[in-house]
């Protein structure tokens, strides 16, 4: 059986990517990750597009804010309380 990052060109560039760093147990997006996953937990959102949204979104915004920091992902901080729209 293939895999899924085999299954089209998005997907294999997405299986080329190292989410380690940005969502594992250090990176940096882990916290506002997991609040996104607690807040639909706890408003009982089921819907996977909602949610797959919001991932996208939070992935939005983390790249503009690497963008902002002339790609250095070590000067990007979570978004947090008092961060949002920096």
């Amino acid at each position: 059986m293939a895999s899924i990052y085999e299954a089209n060109k998005t997907m294999t560039i997405l299986g080329y990517q190292y989410p380690q760093n940005i969502i594992g147990d250090e990176g940096v997006a882990r916290e506002d990750f997991i609040n996104v996953i607690k807040a639909h937990a706890e408003k009982g959102t089921s819907d996977i597009y909602d949610l797959a949204i919001d991932f996208f979104m939070l992935g939005y915004l983390y790249g503009k804010r690497v963008e902002r920091h002339k790609g250095n992902l070590a000067e990007v901080r979570p978004l947090g309380i008092g961060e949002n729209f920096k």
